[in-house]
């Protein structure tokens, strides 16, 4: 639902992306994480939507992060 949203490119996606990251983040679902944030990244460069990138960069980082340990 939330890759949809983001490909769809929804007014929502990122307040939805930062809601399904704590909800993803606390059952281990890193893959989908980084699913989410990778699409994210990707649909804002494609629209050169700097906030959307920055936030999905800081995404992934988060993700990393907390699977690395």
């Amino acid at each position: 639902m939330t890759v949809a949203a983001v490909e769809r490119r929804s007014p929502d996606a990122r307040r939805l992306a930062a809601m399904t990251h704590a909800l993803l983040g606390s059952l281990g679902a890193t893959t989908e994480l980084v699913r989410i944030w990778s699409t994210m990244r990707d649909t804002a460069e494609t629209d050169h939507d700097r906030p959307s990138r920055a936030d999905a960069l800081r995404g992934l980082a988060d993700t990393e992060r907390t699977s690395a340990t």
